[in-house]
Order: C-alpha cells, then structure tokens, then sequence
C-alpha cells in the first residue's frame, strides 16, 4: 500500500538553487572573484583599443625576415588591468606580443598577477618548455595583492622563474622610478617660481577616511595645505605638463602612499613631486628605502617628526630660510648638483650585498628597467640556467608569512590597503541567483504545475 504524496518543485528548483548558492560562497567564491577579475581586464582591452590596435600588437610576425633575426619574443599573458604596453617595441633583439598562441615559440611569458587565478588553474602548463621563462609581475603592494585581490600566492610556490615589480630585490625592477635628468635652472631660480600663498599640495582621489587624511587635516591646522582631487572638488589634470605646471609652485607636495610597505615609492613621489620639483613630504616605507633610490636630500619624512605640528614648523622654518630650503632642490640643478645622481654606480657593491639585485641591474645598464630589461636578461642568460622562485609566498610578504592573516612583516599594518572589491562581485553573483529564483517561483506559481502526485493508493 502506497499513499500518494505531492512534490513541491518549486520548493526543490529554490533548494537546488539555494545549495548551489552555498557552493559557490564556501568553495569557490575566490575563484569566481579572480574569473572576475580576468573577464574585467579582458572588457578594458576591448572598449580602449580598436580592433586594428589589438590585432596589430596581439599578433606575432611569422614572415621570413622576421623569424631570421633570432629575435627573444616576450609574451604578455593578458595585458595587466587592459592594459597594451607598447615600449617593448624599441628594446634591441626582442619583441613584445600578446598573442597566445605563440606560447610554444615565446622565449618569456609575463603573468600579470591579477589576470592569473591564485590555485595557478589557467596557466598555460601544456605548453611550457624548459628554456622558457616565467614572469610573475607586481606593480601594486603586498596589502592590495592579499586584501583587495585576493591572492595567497602559496599554489604558484615553485612555478615562475623570475619577479618583476617595483620591489628592489625582484629579479627585474619594475619601478615607478623616474631618472631625471638636472634642469638648466640654478636653485635660486626653481625656488622664484614657487608663488603659491599655501605652502603645499597634496591630491588624492580615494575618498574613504583613511590615517594619511587625518595626517593631512590636522597638518591643516597649522599649515596652508591646497587639496587637490575628486574629494576635494578641485580637480588636478592627469598629464604630467599639465600637473607639473601647478605642482611647481608650491614648495612642498604631500606623497602620502596608500601602503606602507618595502621599497613601495609611487609616481606621487616620482612624478607628482619630484617630477614638478616641489620637495616630497613622504608617508610610507622606511627611510632607508627612500634612500636607496631617490636623490640624494630630496625628500622629508614624516618619521622624522613626532607629531603633524612639529613637521609644520620645520615647513615653516624652511619656507622662510631659502638656503636651507634650497639644499633640497640641489639635486634638480644641472649647475649645483654635482653630477646626475641617476647614473651614479658608487654604491653597487652594497647594493649587491643587500640583495637589490633588481636595482643593480638597473644601474649597470643605464636605467634599463621593465620589459627591457627582461630583453637584456633573456639574452644574456644561458638557456640552461633556469632558476625557480621556490618560495614566491614568502618572498612578497615576508618570511614569517601565514595564509590565514591578511598582515605580514613587509608591511606596516598602518595604511589603507583599497576597497574590497571581492564582497562586490559576491553580493553581485547572490543577486543573480536569487532573481533567478525570484523568477522560477513567479513561473511555476502562475503555471499551477507547482505540485506532481507521486506514488498509488490501494
């Protein structure tokens, strides 16, 4: 005897639907984020480029004349944040492509950290051979890499073969770097050009509280500081002429980092400052890693300094004295500086025994950084010495690196790492699903199959 029961599919679809929901959120949820991520850089490329562009610079040339040369081909994986790089173009003896299927003949393969998924999944492991090398690249801080991207770094231990980023002991240095040449003008000269009634500038477009903000407001207060950015409402133009023709008449700019971790020194202190030769007040890495790469005196730091207000005198004291002031200019003067502190190779040897073997490189070759210097590298090297970045985990975060915390000892735990994008992209998918439900109960509820007899009664 079997009585007959009634199934609710409705109730099922919402169950399976609700399962596979749960799925996703505990297992692969970092997964669906780094998908995200590739999909995101993929959608740049297409709305920045024209199909021309992208079919010229995605395409190897495969013609005769071109295959004799013995050219090194270095190949971009995905372009990093829908990004084309197009510089490689003038390095001697190599050529850049971001096409994929020359895999097999590519000589380096560079892999954006963002567009490659932490477990390693969508690497081209089929197609690798063993003269091939693999570049792992970083141009963002370790708290962004692990807090905003996600990325643990642990499953790629032992896969690439060289690091590029702006860290001075990567295998080659990617640097915000910014080798400039001395200007014509004496000392006295750059400092009539400073005109401005506020003392300095500082831009910022990220808008969340934040301890460089505070650092700022309560500087405020003793300080004229002019604000520049989406925050403030007072927009600064993103060209370097443009910026650096306001920038310049201010004696100090604010190159307050968003991270404070090793050797990270960004285009705030490279371009916006140095580069408009208004003197950085610096928030960030240590001291020393400042002085590893900078002019020599060129910069103030706010460790240095026991509170905003103790920093504002010292600003003040300089504002009034333009001898002292102007020993921080010296650097930037042709006819004071005492040679170009960018070509200077004194101190390679130490250098070498701290590890910079990035910097050192960048230095014997005359700046030669980036994709270039990959060029040189690839050239240089024998095929058959292949080097592993064995420990890629604790190389970028430190030592004492743990999987299971999001702070580590390359960085101070001070500073904002970037908004949490992974939580966006999870909200977003939860949405999908629970329209997708939303809808599968208004159709079964308006079809009246919402209920199936089941079984026989005797």
């Amino acid at each position: 005897m079997f009585a007959s029961f009634k199934v609710n599919y409705r109730f099922v679809c919402l169950l399976f639907l609700f399962t596979g929901y749960v799925v996703i959120v505990w297992r692969n949820d970092q997964q669906v984020f780094g998908w995200a991520q590739i999909a995101q850089s993929r959608i740049r490329v297409a709305m920045r480029y024209d199909r021309d562009t992208i079919n010229t610079m995605y395409r190897v040339d495969r013609t005769p004349a071109t295959l004799t040369e013995s050219k090194k081909i270095i190949l971009v994986w995905e372009p990093y944040f829908g990004v084309l790089n197009k510089d490689p173009y003038e390095c001697e003896g190599c050529l850049l492509t971001f096409d994929q299927s020359a895999i097999k003949q590519a000589d380096a393969v560079v892999f954006h950290f963002a567009e490659i998924l932490d477990s390693g999944e969508n690497l081209p492991w089929q197609d690798r051979h063993r003269e091939q090398r693999w570049v792992w690249f970083s141009e963002e801080p370790p708290t962004r890499v692990r807090n905003v991207f996600h990325k643990t770094l642990t499953p790629l231990n032992g896969v690439f073969n060289w690091t590029m980023s702006y860290r001075t002991d990567s295998d080659i240095l990617y640097p915000y770097m910014v080798p400039y040449q001395p200007s014509e003008r004496t000392v006295a000269e750059l400092i009539a050009h400073k005109t401005t009634k506020a003392l300095g500038a500082w831009a910022v477009s990220n808008c969340y509280p934040s301890i460089r903000r505070q650092y700022i407001t309560e500087l405020s207060k003793y300080i004229p500081i002019d604000i520049y950015g989406r925050c403030s409402g007072k927009p600064l133009c993103r060209e370097p002429e443009c910026f650096a023709k306001i920038l310049s008449k201010y004696k100090f700019y604010f190159a307050f980092e968003n991270s404070k971790c090793k050797d990270y020194i960004s285009e705030k202190f490279w371009e916006k400052a140095l580069g408009s030769r208004a003197v950085p007040v610096v928030m960030g890495t240590d001291r020393k890693d400042y002085e590893l790469i900078a002019p020599p005196n060129s910069f103030i730091h706010i460790d240095d300094f026991d509170s905003p207000q103790s920093l504002a005198n010292y600003l003040k004291k300089l504002d009034e004295d333009d001898d002292l002031y102007g020993e921080y200019l010296r650097w930037a003067s042709a006819t004071e500086s005492g040679g170009n502190w960018a070509t200077n190779l004194s101190n390679v040897e130490a250098l070498k025994k701290m590890g910079a073997r990035g910097l050192v490189e960048n230095k014997l070759h005359n700046s030669t950084s980036g994709f270039c210097a990959i060029c040189k590298k690839l050239r240089q090297d024998l095929p058959e010495n292949v080097e592993i970045v064995e420990n890629l985990d604790r190389w970028w975060y430190g030592v004492d690196y743990d999987v299971t915390v999001e702070t580590f000892s390359v960085c101070s735990s001070e500073g904002p790492g970037g908004r949490n994008y992974r939580r966006w992209v999870t909200l977003g998918y939860t949405l999908i699903l629970w329209v997708a439900a939303g809808i599968i109960w208004l159709i079964c509820s308006r079809s009246g199959k919402c209920f199936q007899s089941i079984g026989n009664t005797s």
